[in-house]
């Protein structure tokens, strides 16, 4: 276990990595009509706007493979995941794109574009 992290947290990050979800306390939730509900976080307008921009800012075919992986029935997304640990793997989603775009250069360029829209949020 690294050091300066609680053994609880370290514990709920490696879940939540491996696709098992964490608990979320009760106390957090808001009981609206026998559902319970998180609150969503704020965020400004302005911060809304960067978002946006950053969006339409990518090429077509970012958007394309972002939206292929977002909107995927799961029968699709099986061909992008690792058969041992279930998890997304980057280079089974090149190697889907490159047979589609006939292309390694823009599906390379494409993954580093996206790989850097989502650092910025």
């Amino acid at each position: 276990m690294p050091k300066g992290i609680s053994e609880m947290n370290y514990i709920h990050a490696i879940q939540i990595m491996y696709g098992e979800w964490g608990s979320i306390n009760h106390c957090d939730c808001e009981d609206i009509d026998g559902e319970y509900v998180l609150p969503a976080k704020s965020i400004s307008a302005e911060t809304k706007l960067i978002k946006k921009q950053t969006w339409e800012n990518l090429s077509a075919e970012a958007k394309e493979l972002i939206l292929v992986i977002i909107s995927a029935p799961d029968e699709l997304l099986e061909i992008f995941k690792t058969p041992e640990r279930g998890i997304f793997s980057k280079r089974r989603i090149k190697k889907h794109f490159k047979r589609i775009w006939f292309s390694k250069f823009i599906t390379e360029t494409t993954i580093k574009e996206i790989t850097k829209w989502v650092n910025q949020l």
